[in-house]
């Protein structure tokens, strides 16, 4: 099954406005991952299209939570980081090692 997935400037009907890229890829930080839903239907790899700039760009998208897999985490979690650097206020724990293992990002990546 697709899922289709807006990225772009408002938060309505699905849209999600806070994105960052990491080379070709779109990393998508869940705010409070304890309390949604949306990403676990990323549990495995998924076909989405992906509206990035006015262009839907087919991806692959995959739930990554940090406590399962921290290496692969922490740079996705730094690239969100440097495009909204507010955002670490927002993120749990104290340490950068906390703050990866409480993180959930949804990667894209170009199919």
């Amino acid at each position: 099954q697709l899922h289709e997935c807006t990225i772009g400037s408002h938060v309505a009907d699905g849209a999600l406005d806070l994105y960052a890229t990491h080379g070709d890829d779109v990393v998508i930080l869940v705010g409070h991952p304890e309390s949604k839903q949306w990403w676990r239907n990323f549990s495995e790899a998924r076909d989405v299209e992906v509206l990035v700039a006015g262009v839907w760009r087919p991806m692959r998208g995959r739930a990554l939570v940090g406590a399962d897999e921290p290496e692969t985490v922490r740079p996705l979690l730094e690239t969100y980081r440097a495009r909204f650097p507010r955002a670490a206020r927002s993120l749990d724990g104290t340490s950068g090692d906390e703050r990866v293992r409480r993180s959930v990002v949804v990667e894209c990546r170009p199919r």
